[in-house]
């Protein structure tokens, strides 16, 4: 028997004002790519297809930024901004027809990973359940909406931290906003939520409760890495979200035989290819689709922008480059400046 299909919904309509600028809260950039784009990308990779893209501010630019993939991303508009429940009964047109399963994600998750995107599929399969929610437990929960479990250990409901009372605050596991439904519960679901609570809103983690409410048993599939599943809502969680992403991109170089002789001061972009014995010395920063070549070695403070660096090239400490091909063997003397203007062999 063939697997039921996959949809992605991913909702990415929100203003995101603790952020405080004019640019979409999904747009800001994580390592070269706007933050919701690693959602999407990560959908993509845990075979969900199509992802629907809820949009409401600054809809015109987040789709173009994140673009139709050939057709696998649709989008949808959010008019009012009336809660997550709301957002994503946005997708039910753009999902007609449809009575697979839907992996549905907050467009500010950057660092989850297709894998677990996969294994949240597998354990919401496996149990037959309409609805599994993806939990993860904090120290200090903050914000979160909390889980709350009965005397067996089921999952019996969530609770928005602006409508929680002491006990309920006092819950660490939350509610990491992360999804897996079947298509004909979620939209049926949607459709009976009521916004009585503390922001006269929408809320999608009422689907619990109807779940309930109707006799099925929703169920909750705790994630032991909270980092992972973190949600990216003002500059200081960007820029915690972008030091473990480049811990795990320079990870995955060095164990390709990549040297980075100080991995914490290195800046890898995700567009970068690099050879085997390649050698970034610290402090070098490497932008958009730059290319390092085998045995070649990048000075301390070289900062390198959509730059090929060809084989046994050196380039000393402190170089600029923007946009240009080095030849195998290149030798650059310190402060280096090059650009697309520059022939790179007037420097060999």
């Amino acid at each position: 028997m063939a697997p039921r299909a996959c949809a992605g919904v991913v909702l990415a309509a929100g203003r995101g004002t603790r952020m405080r600028s004019r640019t979409p809260k999904v747009l800001h950039p994580l390592l070269g790519r706007p933050i919701v784009v690693h959602v999407v990308d990560a959908l993509l990779a845990a075979g969900a297809e199509p992802v629907v893209v809820v949009v409401g501010h600054g809809a015109r630019k987040v789709a173009a930024t994140v673009g139709d993939r050939e057709g696998r991303v649709v989008f949808v508009e959010q008019r009012e901004q009336l809660g997550t429940g709301h957002a994503a009964a946005q997708a039910r047109h753009a999902l007609a027809g449809f009575s697979g399963d839907i992996l549905l994600l907050p467009g500010d998750t950057p660092l989850v990973r297709p894998e677990t995107l996969q294994r949240l599929l597998e354990h919401h399969r496996d149990h037959q359940t309409p609805l599994t929610v993806l939990t993860m437990t904090l120290e200090e929960p903050a914000h979160y909406g909390r889980i709350v479990r009965g005397a067996t250990g089921a999952l019996e409901r969530i609770v928005e931290a602006r409508d929680a009372g002491p006990a309920v605050l006092a819950i660490r596991e939350i509610n990491a906003g992360i999804y897996a439904t079947r298509a004909p519960f979620l939209f049926s679901a949607l459709e009976q939520l009521q916004p009585d609570n503390a922001q006269s809103e929408y809320y999608l983690t009422d689907i619990v409760a109807v779940a309930r409410a109707g006799g099925l048993e929703p169920r909750a599939w705790h994630h032991p890495d909270a980092g992972e599943l973190a949600g990216v809502n003002d500059r200081a969680e960007l820029a915690a979200a972008r030091q473990r992403l480049q811990h795990r991109v320079n990870q995955r170089w060095m164990k390709a035989g990549v040297t980075l002789v100080d991995p914490a001061t290195t800046t890898i972009e995700l567009g970068v290819t690099l050879a085997p014995d390649a050698i970034l010395e610290p402090g070098v920063q490497l932008l958009d689709d730059c290319h390092v070549g085998q045995d070649a070695r990048v000075g301390t403070g070289t900062i390198a922008t959509g730059t090929v660096i060809g084989e046994q090239a050196y380039i000393g400490p402190y170089c600029v480059l923007d946009r240009v091909a080095l030849d195998p063997g290149t030798v650059l003397p310190p402060f280096t400046r090059l650009t697309s203007n520059t022939r790179g062999d007037d420097h060999a």
